[in-house]
């Protein structure tokens, strides 16, 4: 009976070793049937159990043979490693130490000691185990691997680094070394060497998908985000259903302004992770973009509805109810991200422009203010607080704004036009003009920046500077009827009457309904003595607006002037 045993023992590993692991399980089944106490074959089921991911059947054929010899280190040593497998970390350190207890020199069983204990997240602890296998056997390439990967868990990139090239001078064709070198190297920000790895990783062994994502990484790192997305589709060619490469798909088509593809790529990845709260509200950040603002809306609620201390997801949601017209509901959304994190500068920040939105323009300063007391170095709060101050009349406070925000950026344009307005604000003519010079010069195109110049020349009595300005800015923007009524206004100015109704015909062709500009006519046609059509066009100017006082004083003059009755 015992040859027939052995017989049935010798049978199933030949099938093992041929690759038929059912077949050979029958094998020892029938083995066990005649034998039952014969450790080896308990033991060499559970390996071919676990083969074909059976690995709960494969730890209790373990069990069998070590309840027949509690010191039959391979029977500990494969159920530690099934255990593993399946996540039972605790029960897999217990195994691999029960190992060690018999043999301390076994190199393998110390190698997956550390990992059960990386997996536990006993990082120290796993690099010790690691040094003990490496002690053991300095040619381990796979515990230098291993060795290297918690590092990298540690942060010790540098130390990580060491230890892939290590694992790469022993075995120069191994795939995995040269992926763990390129994450090494991409969190040294070293990226063009990252690259250089991990395509040789590939070229060894090109169905890494992870090593392809991780190329995706370093792509983006480097700004290449259609090379990027090359990689993060080849990782998904051999795993389509890794939410994580569909995610930061997403993000590099977001970067390429491909918003419809990355809501598609953030839609795959809600198909398989349905709960991940950062990836609705990436999806609705792109929605946002694509000016989509009930569907952006969604997929907030959506990201809070999973965490509702989701500050930014409220910000988002906030943002998208202003573009709807909810400012209040806007606020209020606002007000639970700061709830959240009271220090959350963006928050306060678009807090304060949606109080603008409502003209509550003081209660607007206030949180731009709160803002600024947490982050005094955002340009943009300073420019916006500036515009809303200037709503409220404090020039000066505005000015002081405008200057904090030009220095934390001297090259922006828009801040120095704003700044320019201000300075006008305040009857400082001449220091406007320098701020518009300096739109100017970096923008000679800038039809506004020339406009605000002639304002600010008009007003110091330097009326041919302002036209030749006027004259500049219509050039560039020939369809701004506040350009022309301008021009007009520097040569009624410079006693040109004729000139500046023409002018003002000019820009009522563009905008008829300007009861200004039709007031800014009749004065000139008074000027000219044309008093009916002075007239006519105080009449154009009270029909826009019946309340415009100057305008009917004016239209009695002109009355007066034709020798006619009111």
């Amino acid at each position: 009976m015992e040859d027939r045993a052995e017989h049935f023992f010798n049978e199933g590993v030949a099938f093992a070793q041929q690759g038929c692991f059912e077949d050979a399980i029958v094998s020892y089944d029938k083995a066990i049937a005649i034998n039952s106490n014969d450790t080896r074959v308990w033991i060499n089921r559970g390996v071919a159990l676990g083969s074909i991911g059976l690995n709960v059947l494969a730890v209790a054929s373990f069990d069998k043979a070590i309840v027949i010899n509690p010191d039959d280190t391979d029977a500990w040593f494969n159920r530690g490693i099934a255990l593993g497998i399946l996540g039972r970390s605790e029960e897999a350190l217990t195994s691999f130490d029960k190992v060690l207890t018999f043999n301390p020199n076994d190199s393998r069983a110390w190698n997956y000691h550390g990992v059960a204990l990386h997996t536990l997240g006993q990082y120290a602890e796993a690099l010790i185990s690691y040094d003990k296998a490496l002690a053991i056997e300095p040619n381990f390439t796979r515990a230098w691997i291993l060795r290297g990967e918690t590092l990298d868990t540690l942060e010790q990139y540098a130390e990580a680094l060491i230890s892939f090239d290590k694992a790469i001078s022993i075995t120069p064709d191994g795939a995995h070394a040269w992926s763990g070198r390129g994450l090494a190297l991409y969190n040294l920000n070293r990226h063009t060497e990252a690259l250089i790895a991990y395509d040789q990783a590939l070229a060894l062994n090109p169905d890494l998908f992870k090593t392809w994502t991780l190329r995706g990484f370093v792509l983006y790192a480097l700004e290449k985000y259609t090379d990027a997305i090359e990689s993060y589709d080849q990782a998904l060619t051999i795993n389509p259903n890794d939410s994580f490469t569909w995610y930061n798909r997403g993000i590099a088509l977001e970067q390429l302004g491909r918003y419809e593809e990355a809501v598609d790529s953030y839609d795959k990845t809600l198909t398989i992770n349905p709960d991940a709260d950062r990836v609705w509200f990436k999806r609705g950040y792109a929605l946002h973009n694509l000016k989509k603002y009930s569907d952006t809306l969604a997929s907030c609620e959506k990201a809070i509805a999973i965490n509702p201390d989701y500050a930014e997801a409220w910000n988002l949601r906030g943002v998208a109810l202003g573009k709807l017209g909810q400012h209040s509901e806007e606020i209020a959304s606002y007000d639970k991200a700061i709830a959240i994190n009271p220090d959350d500068s963006f928050a306060w920040y678009l807090r304060g422009i949606a109080l603008d939105e409502l003209g509550q323009y003081s209660e607007a300063v206030e949180s731009i203010d709160k803002a600024l007391a947490i982050d005094p170095n955002d340009c943009n709060v300073w420019y916006k607080r500036g515009n809303i101050l200037i709503y409220l009349g404090r020039y000066s406070e505005a000015l002081t704004s405008f200057d904090k925000a030009i220095a934390l950026d001297p090259d922006n344009t828009g801040m120095w036009m704003n700044h320019g307005a201000v300075l006008i604000g305040l009857g400082r003519d001449a220091d406007a003009i320098e701020s518009y010079d300096r739109v100017i010069a970096s923008n000679p195109d800038d039809a506004y920046a020339w406009t605000g110049r002639g304002a600010a020349q008009s007003h110091l009595k330097r009326y041919d500077d302002a036209l030749v300005s006027y004259d500049k800015a219509i050039v560039i923007n020939p369809n701004s009827a506040q350009i022309w009524d301008n021009r007009a206004q520097s040569l009624r100015d410079l006693a040109r009457y004729a000139e500046a109704v023409e002018s003002y015909d000019k820009a009522l062709a563009i905008d008829p309904d300007d009861g200004n500009i039709w007031y800014n006519r009749g004065l000139a046609l008074s000027n000219l003595g044309r008093y009916t059509e002075a007239v006519t066009s105080y009449d154009k100017a009270l029909a826009l607006n019946p309340e415009y006082i100057e305008a009917k004083e004016k239209r009695e003059v002109a009355l007066k002037n034709q020798g006619k009755k009111i």
